[in-house]
């Protein structure tokens, strides 16, 4: 299972600086549908581990962990690279002090609600991504065994 949490780390992170570099570019529409991407990350996950078979038979709880993970470190590693780009909007949003100490502990302040809004953002992520990479399994799980259906028949040997 840690191989498994290993790999879908790595791979929600790569996945996340891609969207990241790709949101950057991209105009408002093609926004919406990078956000729609964030939502399906866990799916990309799960079917390229299952492509690749890196992982034999998935569970729900399984597929559910694997997108979550994914989701949350792909929408931080997203936010990440787009911090660089930001920084102007948030610097304009400290306020401005004639004191330098109040002017660095707003700073450090604003930085804090950063964080914790890249935070509040990845964890909404990896809750939608759960249950898309949980819908994911289920359907790995449904199409890799089927279930053998009983007949009505009663046979009684004598």
């Amino acid at each position: 299972m840690g191989l498994l949490l290993k790999s879908s780390l790595w791979l929600g992170a790569v996945i996340g600086i891609v969207f990241g570099l790709i949101y950057l570019i991209s105009v408002l529409l093609f926004k919406c549908i990078i956000i729609l991407m964030f939502t399906l990350i866990g799916v990309m996950v799960v079917v390229y581990l299952k492509k690749n078979a890196f992982v034999g038979l998935l569970t729900i709880q399984d597929g559910a962990v694997i997108g979550g993970i994914s989701g949350f470190t792909s929408a931080f590693a997203a936010m990440l690279v787009n911090i660089p780009f930001n920084l102007p909007i948030f610097f304009s949003l400290v306020p401005k002090s004639n004191n330098f100490t109040d002017s660095l502990s707003d700073l450090g302040v604003s930085i804090l609600i950063i964080l914790m809004f890249m935070t509040f953002i990845a964890a909404l992520s990896s809750l939608f991504n759960a249950f898309s990479g949980l819908v994911a399994a289920y359907w790995y799980e449904k199409t890799e065994n089927p279930q053998i259906e009983p007949e009505n028949d009663i046979l009684i040997d004598d």
